[in-house]
């Protein structure tokens, strides 16, 4: 008898087979390298509105004029306007806008309201991704930071319909 009380064969020990883990891993740790690239991650600071009640909100917003300031991207031009009425165009030459018009636009505005840090950029289904990306970077440099972005839905008028 062994010791221990149990009787019989000794069962062999055999070993793990570690190639097929190991191909695994060969393939795994590549790709995820590869995909570690591909993500990157943009950061913007976003500013809540201040803790309060909302009789005291809106007190604030009677005292303070609003500028609704907006910016029009369309197939034609670049558009700048608000509650006084529009500045004129940065129009499209050569397929591109002209950021330094838009710049000096967005400073007239700056100088006549210094306060000023909202902004809504309003684009056409059409208009690149990159282009309307372009138009809040210049908006976030001229010290509007608090960027709404609305997109533009244009509906045809068809004859006899009116306006």
């Amino acid at each position: 008898m062994r010791p221990g009380g149990k009787q019989g064969r000794a069962t062999p020990v055999s070993d793990i087979d570690m190639v097929p883990m190991m191909n695994l891993f060969t393939v795994l740790v590549p790709v995820l390298l590869l995909a570690a690239v591909f993500a990157n991650v943009t950061v913007l600071e976003l500013q809540l509105p201040p803790k309060g009640s909302g009789e005291e909100g809106a007190e604030r917003f009677v005292e303070k004029e609003a500028l609704n300031l907006m910016v029009v991207i369309s197939a034609e031009g670049i558009t700048v306007g608000g509650s006084g009425g529009f500045l004129p165009s940065v129009l499209k030459t050569e397929g591109h806008y002209d950021p330094n018009e838009l710049i000096a636009l967005l400073q007239i505005v700056r100088n006549e309201f210094p306060e000023e840090a909202e902004v809504t950029v309003a684009s056409e289904p059409t208009i690149p991704y990159e282009n309307v990306m372009a138009v809040m970077d210049i908006c976030r440099e001229r010290g509007f930071n608090q960027i709404a972005l609305v997109g533009l839905h244009m509906q045809p008028v068809l004859p006899g319909e009116g306006a």
